[in-house]
């Protein structure tokens, strides 16, 4: 792929772990960054330039939801490309968290600071 054909800003990870919620039913995530993320074999069938509300969560917490709305940009073959229309703090918090855990990494934003100890 040519830089000319990269839609993404932001770098992908790895979306293991991380489901989309749509209609009552769950979807693994293929790819997530803080621009949007990467479904295979969604069944979505809304036109490119639609916008969806769905919401995200980890299968380790698949009560903690988070809300958002995505423009749906491609659907290649089996996957589906999504944009986040809005990056809300809560959705931005969440994606930091999962980034994080596929890093290895605790991000600055989670860290308590120094300790006074």
């Amino acid at each position: 792929m040519t830089s000319t054909d990269e839609r993404r800003k932001h770098n992908r990870h790895y979306g293991k772990g991380l489901v989309l919620i749509w209609e009552g039913q769950t979807y693994p995530i293929l790819n997530v960054s803080p621009g949007g993320l990467c479904l295979r074999d969604w069944p979505c069938t809304v036109a490119v330039g639609s916008i969806v509300e769905v919401k995200l969560a980890n299968e380790q917490t698949p009560l903690r939801q988070i809300a958002a709305s995505c423009r749906i940009v491609a659907i290649k073959g089996n996957l589906t490309h999504a944009a986040f229309t809005l990056v809300t703090m809560p959705l931005l918090t969440f994606l930091m968290a999962h980034i994080a855990s596929i890093l290895g990494v605790t991000p600055y934003y989670f860290d308590d600071g120094p300790s006074s100890v």
